[in-house]
């Protein structure tokens, strides 16, 4: 029956959900940390940070949770 509601015993709680992550370009991940784009394709080249996904053109996709997790760990980029 493709058209029964869902049985809400099969259905995941809450806490089992994971938030779905939010892929954005380039440009919207280093306006988002407030840096420019520029400083963020620079911590690219070093290998700094890595996206998240890679379109099928090549452009990175990121996750600005993730990418602000990582920055509270300043010594990563001290080197830069």
């Amino acid at each position: 029956m493709p058209n029964a509601p869902p049985n809400p015993e099969k259905r995941a709680s809450p806490k089992t959900l994971r938030p779905v992550p939010k892929y954005v370009s380039t440009p919207q991940a280093a306006r988002a940390l407030g840096v420019s784009v520029r400083s963020f394709q620079r911590w690219m080249k070093l290998g700094l940070i890595e996206p998240d996904h890679r379109t099928p053109g090549g452009h990175g996709r990121w996750d600005v949770e993730r990418l602000r997790e990582e920055m509270r760990n300043p010594s990563r980029f001290r080197e830069a």
